[in-house]
């Protein structure tokens, strides 16, 4: 028994790795085995979420953006502005001063 179809299973590996999500995710885990261990869930679950090959759940998305400190806008590809802080992602939106930029404002 093979497994089961999927939208995702139909889409090659670069195509996968191109995907928002996939993009965020390789470059915020660096120790799959800490999240995995955070998440509950195996080490194979967390790398395929770095590599594009699964998507996580909706709660062990909030739980990644938790981990992270960064929202989950920002993991899904809605936004560059990483903060969860509301008044940060509210001058951002306003003023169009990058994360950055207003985070040295704020210093």
């Amino acid at each position: 028994m093979g497994r089961k179809k999927n939208s995702t299973s139909t889409v090659d590996v670069g195509e996968k790795m191109r995907d928002p999500i996939a993009r965020v995710l390789e470059d915020l885990i660096k120790d799959p085995k800490q999240l995995s261990i955070y998440l509950g869930c195996s080490l194979q679950a967390v790398n395929q979420y770095k590599k594009g090959i699964a998507r996580p759940s909706l709660e062990n998305l909030s739980k990644i953006a938790d981990y992270y400190h960064v929202s989950t806008d920002y993991i899904l590809g809605r936004t560059v502005i990483s903060s969860v802080n509301p008044d940060i992602q509210a001058a951002a939106k306003c003023t169009g001063l990058s994360q950055k930029a207003l985070e040295v404002l704020i210093a």
